[in-house]
C-alpha cells in the first residue's frame, strides 16, 4: 500500500500523484518497532478527512507529495524496505519526518535488558536496536513526532502542575485549618445525584428505555432532597446554602450555571456539524473552534478592571446579552458557512463571554463574608463544571431527538445550539434580575 525502498520520481507515495502539487516530496520515516503493537498505524488506514489513500496520492492541492516508510503498511520487505532508512541515515534522503510510535525499550536504562530492534546491520550482522535509529535519525529529522497511546496526553499536566504546587507554596498566604472532618456521606450523596442525573438525561439522548431513565431522574431527585436537607443543619456543609440566602450569591450562582450551560453547548455539537456535515478535517474544525476561547482571553481581563470602575452586575448582564445574540447567529448560521462567516459569530459569543466571566466571578465571590470565602469559590467552579456538563448532556438528548425525527446530526446541532441560545437568554434575564437587586442594596 505505501513504502518504498527508494525514493521515487513521482509526486506521491502512491502511483500516479492525483493533484499534487509540483515541489519538494516530504518523507515520512514511521517506526512500529516499539511497544506500540502497531494499533495506530492499524487506526490510520480508517482514516477520513482526509484518507491515508488520499493524502498520499496527493488529491490536496497546496499540500507538499508525501511518501510514507512504514514497516505495517510496506509492499516491499527485507533489504528493499531497510534501504530507505539506511540512505535517511546517511543524508541521502530529505527532508523527513521521523513518527515513533509507542513506547521504547531501552536496554542501557532496564535492569532486565528489554529491547527491540529494526533491521540487521550489514557489517556486523547483528540487530539494529530502535534506540540506536532514534540517535541516527533524530538528528538529521525535519521534525520527531512522538506516537504514544493517549494516556501521554495528560502527562503534559504534570509539569505546570508541579510548578503550581511550587508557587502556591512560595506565593499563597497561610490560612488557618478548618478542624472538621470532610464529609464522606455529603460527598457521596452529592456526586450520586448529579450522577445519576447526568446519566440519565444521556439515556434519553441515545434512545435507552423511559422507565429506566425516569427511574434514575426520580433517584437523583431523592437524593438531591436528602443531600439539601442534611446540609442544611451543618455548621460546615460541602454546599454553602446558608451563601443561597443572599440573592446576590444565588443569582450569580445560576448565571453561572446557564451561562456554561449555553457554552458547553456549542463546544461539544459546533465540531459535529463541521466534521459530519461540513466534511472538514480536525485541525480546520479546531481552528473554527478558536475564535471563541481566544477572544475570551482577551477580552476577560479588560472587562475584570472595568468591573472595578464600573457596575460588575450591569457589564455581566450586557455580555450575556451579547452572548445570547452569539448564539442565535449561530443557530442561523448557512449550512455552507464559509471561515469567516463562522469566525465573526464565534467572535460574538466569545465577546459576550468574556465580557461576563470576570464581573459575574468577581460578583459571587464578593457577596460572601471573608471567612466563607472557600465556599464560595468550590461553588463557583462547581457552577461552571455543572454548567458544561449539563450543556453536553443537553447535546446528547438533541443530537437523540435528531436521529428520532430523521434530521440527522445537521437537526442535532440545530436543536442543541437552540438550547444553548435558551440557556443564555436565562442566564441574561436573572443577571438583569440580580442588577435590581444590587440597586435595592445599596438604597438599603
Amino acid at each position: 500500500m505505501a513504502g518504498h525502498g527508494e525514493l521515487p520520481n513521482r509526486p506521491a507515495g502512491f502511483p500516479g500523484g492525483g493533484g499534487a502539487i509540483d515541489g519538494q516530496p516530504i518523507n515520512v520515516l514511521w517506526m512500529t518497532s516499539g511497544l506500540g503493537c502497531d494499533g495506530d498505524s492499524i487506526a490510520m488506514t480508517a482514516a477520513t478527512n482526509p484518507s491515508l489513500e488520499d493524502l498520499l496520492r496527493g488529491c490536496f492541492p497546496g499540500m507538499p507529495p508525501v511518501i510514507l516508510y512504514n514497516p505495517l503498511l510496506a509492499y516491499e520487505t527485507g533489504d528493499e524496505f531497510m534501504r530507505a532508512w539506511f540512505d535517511a541515515a546517511a543524508g541521502r534522503i530529505e527532508p523527513f519526518i521521523l513518527v515513533l510510535e509507542g513506547s521504547v525499550p531501552n536496554e542501557q536504562i532496564n535492569g532486565e535488558g528489554c529491547w527491540a530492534s529494526f533491521g540487521v546491520d550489514p557489517d556486523s550482522g547483528q540487530p539494529i536496536s530502535t534506540c540506536v535509529w532514534i540517535d541516527r535519525l533524530a538528528p538529521q529529522a525535519a521534525a520527531v513526532l512522538a506516537v504514544g497511546s493517549w494516556h501521554w496526553l495528560f502527562a503534559v499536566n504534570i509539569l505546570p502542575g508541579i510548578l503550581a504546587l511550587w508557587l502556591a507554596a512560595r506565593v499563597l498566604p497561610d490560612t488557618p485549618r478548618n478542624r472538621h472532618r470532610f464529609d464522606l456521606l455529603g460527598a457521596a450523596l452529592n456526586g450520586a445525584t448529579l450522577g445519576l442525573l447526568v446519566i440519565a438525561v444521556d439515556e434519553l439522548g441515545r434512545g435507552e428505555s423511559l422507565l429506566w431513565a425516569g427511574s434514575e431522574l426520580a433517584t437523583a431527585a431523592v437524593l438531591g432532597a436528602i443531600f439539601v436537607s442534611r446540609e442544611l443543619s451543618r455548621t460546615a456543609p460541602i454546599l454553602p446554602v446558608d451563601l443561597f440566602r443572599r440573592p446576590i450569591f444565588a443569582l450569580s450562582v445560576g448565571t453561572s450555571i446557564c451561562s456554561y450551560t449555553a457554552q458547553g453547548t456549542a463546544f461539544v455539537a459546533l465540531p459535529f456539524l463541521f466534521e459530519d456535515v461540513g466534511h472538514l478535517s480536525q485541525i480546520a474544525t479546531g481552528l473554527l473552534m478558536t475564535p471563541w476561547p481566544a477572544i475570551v482571553v482577551i477580552i476577560a481581563p479588560i472587562a475584570g478592571r472595568l468591573s472595578d470602575r464600573s457596575s460588575p452586575t450591569l457589564l455581566g448582564a450586557m455580555g450575556l446579552a451579547v452572548m445570547t445574540v452569539g448564539m442565535a447567529l449561530l443557530l442561523t448560521m448557512p449550512a455552507d458557512a464559509g471561515w469567516k462567516n463562522v469566525a465573526w459569530r464565534m467572535t460574538v459569543c466569545g465577546f459576550g463571554f468574556g465580557f461576563f466571566q470576570s464581573p459575574n466571578n468577581r460578583l459571587l465571590i464578593g457577596s460572601a463574608p471573608a471567612e466563607r470565602s472557600g465556599a464560595a469559590s468550590g461553588m463557583m467552579s462547581t457552577a461552571r463544571l455543572l454548567g458544561q456538563t449539563t450543556g453536553s448532556a443537553i447535546v446528547a438528548l438533541m443530537f437523540g431527538i435528531g436521529a428520532a425525527t430523521g434530521s440527522g446530526i445537521a437537526g442535532g446541532v440545530r436543536l442543541s445550539l437552540f438550547a444553548g441560545m435558551i440557556a443564555a437568554g436565562g442566564a441574561t434575564l436573572i443577571s438583569f434580575v440580580r442588577v435590581g437587586h444590587r440597586e435595592e442594596a445599596r438604597r438599603g
